[in-house]
């Protein structure tokens, strides 16, 4: 019976002489010319071991540091138009671009020639690094674009990109077009550069990976996407690291969005968002995000938000932290949000919460104790101060709202705890409007004053939210106040969290 020793080394021949093995056929390219050495280039010796490749084999580049380059007129330096497999040996397999080529040359080229089906394309195993900073374009190019063309299996795995001079990952994919770029893994990979998705499809996730670089670290686009075509669907980023100047997501139109156990930071992104889920494509529907961590870092006079919600059709948010280190927003729902439920955040730096659309589409629910009052028709007298008075609850965990006391809502749990007030006038379009959470009638924790909105008709809205850490029996309250002239009316609710 062989040794695990002589096993391992039967199997590194195998390797070495195209024995079939791992399920398909080795190429070595140090067979075919490649010299590994870091000063040959090896681009030729590399394209022939490509040209003499079957579909389901493997491309191996064996320890070594493989130097590459554009050698003609192509937009590419290695084109893969069948299903292989590139595999190296760990980060001992290096594959260098060279210094000087341009940014619109892309490494690999990949774009089938026809509709292989479920085969696999795959990347394993193996350090891309540019001889000097931001070398060649993307690293990945993969086009399935033409009529027919599919990718449906996709995976890449225990691979270390550097940052070139384009996107580490880049798909593209045509409009109206029913197939794509499918069932789709990326894992344990350490990513520069970013990743972009132009229409790819269904079926997508990144699992256990390390994103870093100046870009942003993965873009969802769509453009002009009809209700019937392909749009990207289920798109899972489970259990990664991000820290990117760029920001962490944009999503411009996707559906079933999950986002789970991730550690996210951004440095120098400005006038942005972390994670920014836009649908100004076309909505995007169902966001979900748990058990995340998130901090901005920006500049000096930027204004850059963790989480921005625009047109997006669901979304869930829960048992995540948030910090912002500049003072910004940690979550902004825009005005065509709709459906949004906020769950348990411990927001640790900047503003909460600030909603930019109408109340009734954001209900916040927690495990600890939450209460949500409201009050309609509130009379708020001109130039004083104006206590709400509360009629109805939506809910009250913990007996947070007693209606002997209709004016306070009261803490039976000491903690921190977030408050959040939404606050309608009624139409007039003259003067400021204000709205202050005050605590134990004398301090005031946060407040916010706007001028009327002009618009003939339309009613002023306005949010302020605080944070305040809470002892048994005390109590917080809504104050209002406007300078319109005359006495107005108002529709406010009123809710109390406990975050930690």
């Amino acid at each position: 019976m062989p040794t695990l020793s002589e096993l391992m080394a039967a199997n590194i021949s195998n390797a070495m002489t195209n024995v079939k093995t791992w399920g398909g056929v080795v190429y070595n390219v140090k067979e075919y010319g490649a010299k590994g050495d870091g000063v040959t280039d090896d681009t030729l010796a590399i394209r022939k071991t490509i040209a003499n490749m079957p579909k389901g084999g493997f491309l191996f580049f064996p320890q070594g540091e493989y130097l590459v380059s554009q050698i003609d007129s192509n937009d590419y330096i290695f084109k893969i138009d069948r299903p292989i497999k590139i595999m190296g040996t760990g980060l001992q397999s290096v594959i260098r671009v060279k210094a000087g080529t341009p940014a619109t040359c892309n490494l690999f080229y990949i774009s089938p020639d026809m509709n292989y089906g479920s085969e696999f394309y795959g990347v394993r195993d193996i350090l891309i690094w540019p001889q000097t900073p931001d070398s060649g374009g993307n690293v990945f190019y993969i086009d399935v674009s033409g009529n027919g063309q599919t990718i449906s299996n996709f995976l890449m795995s225990d691979t270390y990109i550097q940052q070139h001079g384009g996107k580490a990952v880049k798909v593209v994919n045509a409009e109206n077009k029913p197939d794509g770029f499918f069932h789709s893994v990326f894992e344990r990979c350490k990513i520069y550069g970013g990743t972009e998705f132009i229409r790819s499809g269904d079926n997508i996730s990144f699992r256990n990976c390390v994103f870093r670089g100046k870009n942003r670290a993965i873009e969802v686009k769509s453009v002009s996407i009809p209700a019937q075509a392909n749009y990207p669907n289920h798109f899972i980023i489970d259990a990664c690291n991000f820290d990117n100047e760029g920001g962490v997501l944009l999503v411009h139109f996707a559906k079933n969005l999950v986002i789970k156990d991730c550690n996210m930071e951004q440095t120098s992104l400005l006038n942005g968002a972390v994670i920014d889920v836009l649908g100004d494509d076309t909505q995007v529907v169902n966001f979900v995000m748990e058990r995340c961590h998130l901090t901005a870092f920006s500049q000096a006079g930027s204004s850059c938000d963790n989480i921005r919600l625009g047109n997006v059709y669901g979304a869930l948010i829960d048992k995540c932290t948030m910090s912002n280190e500049v003072g910004g927003n940690n979550i902004v729902i825009e005005a065509d949000a709709r459906k949004v439920r906020i769950g348990e955040i411990q927001f640790n730096t900047g503003n909460q919460i600030v909603n930019k659309g109408s109340f009734s589409n954001v209900e916040y629910f927690y495990d600890k104790p939450v209460t949500k009052v409201k009050a309609t028709g509130v009379s708020v007298i001109d130039s004083a101060q104006n206590f709400v008075q509360f009629t109805t609850e939506d809910f009250d965990r913990y007996g947070m709202f007693d209606p002997a006391l209709p004016h306070r809502l009261s803490a039976t749990i000491p903690g921190k705890y977030l408050f959040v007030a939404d606050v309608e006038f009624s139409p007039n379009a003259d003067g400021t409007r204000a709205a202050y959470i005050v605590k134990n009638t004398s301090t005031t924790l946060a407040n916010v004053t706007v001028n009327a909105y002009s618009l003939p008709g339309a009613p002023t809205r306005l949010q302020v939210t605080a944070v305040a850490d809470m002892q048994v029996g005390e109590y917080v309250q809504l104050w209002l106040t406007q300078a319109s002239g005359v006495t107005l009316t108002a529709n406010v609710s009123f809710s109390m969290i406990k975050v930690n």
